[in-house]
């Protein structure tokens, strides 16, 4: 019940930050996004802020009631960090080159690591062999957590660069408007190139333990981010970088799989 509630509280989060992102951003979707767009057509913006106060708060509630329920009052202060980040980064930090990227890789990377946060057992040990079970589990998902953080910056990036004209006219610094379309393309590939090396590792020295399975499934893994990097590599047009974002979407649930994945071969 702990876990389906804290994915709840997340999910509601995340989905009011998706919100007040679309409705700081009405202006510049009528210019990138005309066809998708939502706020400002189909829903007026004041009911969507109105829908986001809703679920912040309710994904807020959650996560103070969980707080509580595992005595460490403390943890109330994450969801108001992400809260206070995504509404800061949809009002600001957007427009701003490498900070709004950063801010939102950042927030990727914990929803992951607020499992482990909310695992009392991974930081409360009470035997000196709890250490090894729990340094094994605090590797893993701190390589689950930066592969979430390093693949959300790649498709912030590409998504920069499918944007550009509508945020040069509502003159957002974006990283491809001040520093150039292949710069970013460069750093954006050099992020999927440090994934595949961390994805390595994960297998290396963390997973070696369940054999050739996992080695297929990170196999996999690596062979679809390198066809990402070509594809990205090659992209030229708006619908090219589409169809890069999708992939990159695509290898998160893959990467993200590797979670459930592990519980079922270690249980």
């Amino acid at each position: 019940m702990a876990v389906f509630l804290l994915v709840l509280s997340t999910t509601l989060i995340c989905a009011g930050g998706y919100i007040i992102n679309d409705y700081f951003d009405v202006d510049i979707d009528n210019i990138n996004k005309p066809g998708k767009q939502i706020i400002g057509k189909a829903i007026a913006p004041q009911t969507a802020f109105y829908g986001y106060l809703l679920l912040t708060g309710l994904g807020l509630g959650l996560g103070i009631y969980l707080s509580l329920a595992i005595d460490y009052w403390k943890l109330i202060t994450v969801f108001v960090v992400v809260i206070f980040l995504l509404y800061f980064y949809s009002a600001t930090f957007k427009k701003t080159a490498v900070i709004g990227n950063l801010i939102v890789a950042v927030l990727a990377a914990m929803s992951v690591i607020i499992i482990m946060l909310f695992e009392p057992a991974l930081y409360q040990l009470a035997r000196p062999g709890d250490y090894y079970i729990a340094g094994i589990c605090i590797d893993y998902i701190t390589g689950i957590s930066f592969f979430a953080f390093a693949l959300t910056m790649v498709r912030e990036i590409v998504k920069d660069i499918q944007d550009v004209e509508g945020d040069r006219r509502h003159q957002a610094k974006t990283l491809p408007i001040k520093f150039g379309v292949k710069t970013a393309k460069a750093i954006a590939i050099g992020f999927v190139l440090i994934t595949m090396a961390a994805l390595g590792y994960i297998y290396l020295d963390v997973l070696q333990i369940f054999g050739s399975l996992y080695l297929i499934y990170i196999g996999i893994l690596i062979v679809f981010l390198a066809v990402i990097a070509v594809r990205l590599f090659t992209s030229a047009t708006k619908n090219e970088y589409g169809m890069v974002s999708t992939l990159l979407k695509a290898a998160m649930f893959l990467g993200l799989g590797l979670m459930p994945f592990y519980y079922l071969l270690e249980f």
